[in-house]
């Protein structure tokens, strides 16, 4: 390894022997297991260089691919870092790679890329025809978005169009999606293809093996990079390309996968022995990038998800870096805490805060705009200032200032608990005007008692808050006018995820709390959407970052704040339901923790839109592994002196027979909060009854950690 030697003294490299060792791969399938901070950029680079100026390798024959394009330059970029750029292998991403075989197949035929000016018609526009056509009305921005990202699934996970209907979100998908297929193929003499079509036209392509052949002769040598993100049908067009010669290098981390709901597939590294028999397998193991506590905090917490590789990250730094739990009263408290600290930074360029859902985002922008603290945006909630959510709860109010508004009234008579039909609405819609939209609508159709009962409770409801303040209506809205239980009666159908809209109403009605007025609040609304625009457009580095979890995925920041940690956001309710899910959730949280070099701030909620709620189970669990004595000290200081577990500082191996014993109606003992009883048990979730409170747990953390007892049901105790 004369070159690695070399490479290291000119550069002060100091390369540890699980990069050495990965660098000096040869031939045959290789899959290196990389950490963060873990330096496998370096060492992807390093070993391409290695096979050029060290093996003779033609740089011509070897491609390196990456997810993005933002990821491939960087690879480019480094590249360009220690070696010379006339002598480099080819960089690109898997996409462009697939449009060049889609070009080649599709050569003699015209066709158009649908995310293009070209397109004689945009995919959005396509599928809401179509969602017209099959469902019988409009569909919502985020029904499209949904639909579109179902297409792409299908496609990514290669799933057999006899099977769309199990996997489709919301009924009749399937149908919109094999529409969608039919009318692409020949769209006024023009086949349209999207982004997906390129992966499954250039993988069908090359199970011919004189097409492959033509590709795959081309390079004796296969990169890819952040493989964890990639989807089935990318990881066949790799396997094409290297049948025959078998050089492939694949680096991955099956700890930071988090895009399962657009088609990756991290399965397919677990069981990539089945697919490459002899590969080999190399482990970055040292974090370079954060503090000890962060690290080891952060492996103990991955190391609780059961489908992954059996691996242990470790810190390379010697400094200890900090962890701050911090729980906080509500929203406004939460704002204070982190802004207040931005306020006082020197180096905001070094620091981020970062959350699951864009919403979080909302309320927080608008504080740091307040407070002149300069923000950049990686995403911003497009959807959330033009949401039909927002339009309806905004209809509403307009319908309690103006009992004529026809068009409000419109937007909001479906989403009732009435069953009001497309049909009573279009006899309304052909019926003469009057001073009243009840009035008309019931004059234009023939109603039960029922109906007509409920429209006379929504109009009166509707008069008497009329001169309250904006949240104070929406509070009405949801609740006296059962508008959130509609919603939510509809999410199913539909295929929204409810945690999703809640969130959305929530982040509404918490906006709506600084207007008094609905004039003000739609002044408030467009200063936001206005504010969020402007940060997405700036790049500066002496602005912190505020980012989604996943688009933060690869970035590094000194301090890093983690916000709205709430049971029902990180995890979802929904995630709790499945095991699959349930552990993507814990890859983000642990994607979030590993951006932090020496700060990381974990930050709860007692109260959540005015109503009580818990910290995500997640933090809990962080924070037994750095106080494990602290739920024996709460008790000692209750003056309860009872016989009680230990906690656990590490993790123990419980069996299935332990976790069987969590189910409603089991006795249990908490290190905490004393005895309880199980009232019900959801996937991992268990929801337990303790004297004068309830509280929800992650039933696995319980029994890892020790802290409950179970004490043995009467029909055990007599056997």
């Amino acid at each position: 390894m004369e070159f690695v030697q070399r490479l290291e003294q000119h550069f002060q490299l100091t390369l540890n022997d699980g990069q050495k060792e990965a660098i000096a791969h040869n031939e045959g399938p290789a899959l290196v297991l990389a950490c963060p901070g873990s330096g496998k950029t370096t060492t992807m680079i390093i070993r391409l260089g290695r096979l050029i100026y060290d093996e003779g390798v033609d740089p011509s024959r070897i491609i390196a691919l990456s997810f993005s394009k933002a990821a491939s330059e960087q690879l480019q970029s480094t590249y360009r870092t220690f070696f010379n750029a006339a002598r480099q292998p080819e960089f690109g991403t898997i996409h462009r790679l697939a449009f060049q075989m889609t070009r080649d197949v599709l050569r003699d035929e015209p066709f158009a890329l649908l995310e293009t000016n070209e397109s004689p018609v945009q995919k959005k526009q396509l599928l809401t025809k179509l969602y017209r056509d099959i469902v019988g009305e409009r569909p919502t921005d985020d029904t499209v978005e949904l639909v579109d990202t179902y297409i792409s699934k299908l496609k990514n996970e290669m799933i057999d169009p006899a099977d769309w209907e199990q996997e489709e979100p919301f009924d009749k998908a399937s149908r919109i999606a094999a529409a969608y297929e039919e009318a692409k193929r020949s769209y006024r003499g023009v086949r349209l293809i999207d982004f997906d079509d390129m992966l499954t036209i250039a993988e069908e392509a090359l199970r011919d093996d004189g097409f492959r052949k033509g590709y795959a002769s081309r390079y004796d040598y296969v990169c890819t990079d952040e493989s964890q993100d990639t989807s089935l049908v990318q990881h066949r067009i790799v396997e094409h390309l290297t049948k025959v010669h078998r050089n492939v290098f694949i680096v991955a981390d099956d700890d930071q996968s988090i895009y399962t709901w657009r088609g990756a597939s991290p399965r397919y590294l677990l069981e990539l022995a089945s697919v490459y028999e002899d590969v080999s397998l190399y482990q970055l193991r040292h974090n370079y990038r954060s503090g000890k506590r962060i690290v080891d905090v952060a492996n103990r917490f991955i190391e609780k998800n059961e489908e992954r590789y059996d691996k242990a990250m470790l810190a390379a730094r010697e400094e200890e870096g900090a962890i701050h739990l911090e729980t906080v009263t509500d929203e406004r408290a939460q704002l204070e805490y982190v802004a207040s600290r931005l306020v006082q930074a020197e180096e905001l360029g070094n620091m981020a805060v970062l959350y699951r859902n864009n919403r979080s985002s909302t309320m927080l922008a608008h504080e740091l705009a307040r407070r002149g603290v300069p923000f950049q945006m990686k995403d911003a909630d497009d959807f959330f200032f033009t949401h039909w959510i927002v339009r309806d709860l905004y209809a509403y109010m307009e319908l309690a200032r103006n009992g004529a508004n026809r068009s409000a009234f419109e937007t909001i008579i479906m989403k009732t608990n009435l069953y009001i039909s497309r049909k009573m609405v279009n006899a309304y819609k052909s019926s003469e005007g009057g001073t009243d939209a009840f009035d008309t609508f019931m004059r234009a159709n023939t109603l039960s008692s029922q109906q007509k009962v409920g429209l006379r409770r929504i109009q009166t409801t509707l008069e008497a808050n009329v001169d309250r303040p904006p949240v104070e209506q929406i509070r009405a809205i949801r609740t006296e006018l059962g508008y959130e239980e509609a919603i939510m009666s509809r999410a199913d159908l539909f295929g929204y995820r409810k945690d999703d809209l809640r969130q959305l109403m929530d982040t509404f009605e918490q906006i709506a709390e600084e207007a008094s007025s609905l004039e003000e609040l739609r002044q408030l609304m467009e200063s936001l959407q206005q504010t969020t625009k402007e940060a997405k457009q700036v790049t500066r580095d002496d602005a912190v970052t505020l980012s989604t979890i996943h688009s933060a995925k690869g970035m590094e920041w000194e301090t890093v704040f983690l916000i709205d940690l709430q049971e029902g956001v990180l995890p979802s309710f929904e995630d709790a339901e499945d095991k699959a899910s349930y552990e993507e959730a814990r890859r983000l949280f642990y994607v979030g923790m590993t951006r932090a070099k020496n700060e990381l701030h974990l930050v709860s909620l007692s109260t959540m839109h005015g109503k009580a709620s818990e910290p995500s189970p997640f933090v809990a669990e962080v924070r037994y592994m750095l106080h494990p004595t602290l739920a024996n000290e709460k008790k000692r200081r209750s003056g309860t002196v009872r016989s009680v577990p230990k906690p656990s500082k590490k993790e123990r191996a419980f069996t299935q027979e332990e976790d069987d014993q969590l189910t409603k109606g089991t006795r249990v003992d908490h290190v905490a909060f004393g005895e309880g009883v199980v009232v019900s048990r959801t996937g991992r979730y268990v929801v337990i009854a303790f004297s004068g409170d309830t509280k929800k747990f992650d039933a696995h953390s319980l029994l890892a950690y020790n802290l409950v007892t179970v004490f043995p049901k009467e029909n055990e105790k007599t056997n």
